[in-house]
């Protein structure tokens, strides 16, 4: 009897120890299975690469010579710089010189996509010159009445300014702190882009030379297409 018992006593203990094991199989097996919900995907800063250029089919990083109808002010205005170290792409050292209405310059320069994913242009515009509360700031030239030069400055539609990317561009007859938001799908792949200053005829005289300083240009872009 004794031994019956036993032996009743020995399945019960071996099917509790395969229960057991079963359990902790079955524990493992669903462990194995457990599938996180999230997916974190991280695209390659290399897939997303422009870069302004003196030249539309190659990485020029020159300093911009400006151009005009006029020669002496192709010499006496200043070549702009090209930035590509930021998160913006920016046009510095914007310098241009006049000595009587009717005159402009113009800097014209490209955009390059160089990476492999679509670039759309969102905004672009104008920021404060460094260290002065203003967009743009007036020197007399050597005999020019600073009086004059002050008038001309600070009077609106005095000059012309247009910005142009691709397919859009904006012209306005003053000249201060700005954004302007892009609205159309515009691409960028060696993309012309000119920044213009006319000194308009209907202007401020001045009786002298004048230098016109602007503050830098920047454009901004995305790999998400415009609403």
């Amino acid at each position: 009897m004794y031994k019956k018992i036993d032996k009743k006593l020995s399945l019960l203990i071996i099917l509790f120890i395969g229960v057991g094991a079963l359990s902790i199989g079955l524990a493992a097996f669903s462990n194995t299975l457990n599938i996180k919900p999230t997916t974190t995907v991280s695209p390659s800063r290399d897939n997303y690469k422009l870069e302004l250029s003196c030249a539309k089919d190659s990485l020029d990083e020159c300093e911009l010579a400006p151009t005009s109808d006029n020669p002496e002010l192709v010499e006496k205005s200043s070549k702009a710089i090209i930035d590509n170290t930021g998160e913006d792409l920016l046009i510095k050292n914007l310098n241009f010189y006049f000595t009587e209405p009717g005159q402009s310059v113009t800097y014209t320069f490209y955009v390059r996509n160089i990476g492999k994913s679509k670039i759309y242009l969102k905004s672009y515009g104008q920021r404060n010159i460094e260290g002065y509360d203003k967009s743009i700031k007036c020197t007399a030239g050597e005999g020019t009445s600073q009086k004059l030069v002050d008038q001309l400055c600070n009077g609106a539609g005095n000059f012309t300014l247009t910005y142009y990317i691709g397919g859009s561009g904006a012209t306005g007859g003053g000249i201060g702190k700005f954004e302007h938001s892009i609205f159309s799908n515009t691409t960028i792949n060696n993309t012309r882009v000119f920044i213009r200053i006319t000194y308009r005829e209907t202007g401020v005289r001045v009786d002298g030379p004048v230098s016109i300083e602007l503050g830098d240009y920047y454009a901004k872009f995305s790999t998400v297409p415009n609403a």
